[in-house]
């Protein structure tokens, strides 16, 4: 029984160990950065401007056409004055504002399909689309309005929606561990419960790598 229980062990764990060799050639993270541009609701197009977009991923490669990718990514945007107080008709002599920035933090899982690959020269450029879904959390800063006579304070908020990312991209080799990837990304947050649905575009370029 003794060794049979020893035999059990040790297969395990060379099944273990071939396994993970195996997670690990195929496995890439991903570094990238880039700015994105509100598009909805309404007043988000209006008053933000372009934002900051970072991005964390790791790809898993399953077949010669399609992975599996998982991201981490963040965007913020800053509120515009200008343009606010360009609505309102109001001056910046008579009135400031503070406050009042949107982060936006996703999470999600996606497919990748690559269209182009060549094993026999890596460093072409090899294009690919992608499509998934994850939870997008939005949060907007307190903004406050001084008027001359009586200040004014919006409360922000956090809030929580599922989302729908896609997009297109380019990627070629550099090394035979290391990959230059450019990317535009749509994001689509389904947010039924204001009725108002909340997305972005973003452009982005980065770095992938095999640890």
């Amino acid at each position: 029984m003794k060794t049979l229980s020893s035999r059990l062990c040790l297969f395990f764990f060379l099944l273990t160990s071939i396994s993970m060799g195996q997670i690990d050639s195929l496995l890439q993270i991903r570094v990238s950065g880039g700015v994105s541009n509100p598009r909805a609701p309404g007043a988000f197009y209006d008053y933000w401007k372009n934002g900051f977009d970072a991005e964390l991923a790791a790809e898993f490669n399953y077949s010669d056409d399609f992975e599996f990718v998982g991201a981490v990514e963040y965007s913020s945007f800053s509120f515009s004055q200008d343009r606010f107080f360009q609505k309102i008709k109001v001056s910046d002599i008579d009135v400031s504002m503070s406050g009042g920035k949107t982060s936006l933090f996703v999470l999600s899982g996606n497919f990748k399909y690559i269209l182009y690959e060549s094993a026999e020269n890596q460093k072409i450029a090899r294009p690919y689309l992608f499509l998934g879904g994850g939870i997008l959390f939005s949060n907007i800063s307190r903004a406050e309005i001084q008027y001359p006579l009586s200040p004014a304070a919006e409360e922000g908020g956090l809030s929580v929606a599922p989302c729908i990312r896609t997009g297109c991209g380019v990627m070629s080799s550099m090394t035979p561990t290391t990959s230059w990837i450019a990317e535009i990304t749509y994001l689509y947050g389904i947010t039924t419960s204001q009725k108002v649905n909340t997305d972005y575009f973003t452009i982005r370029g980065g770095i992938a790598f095999t640890p």
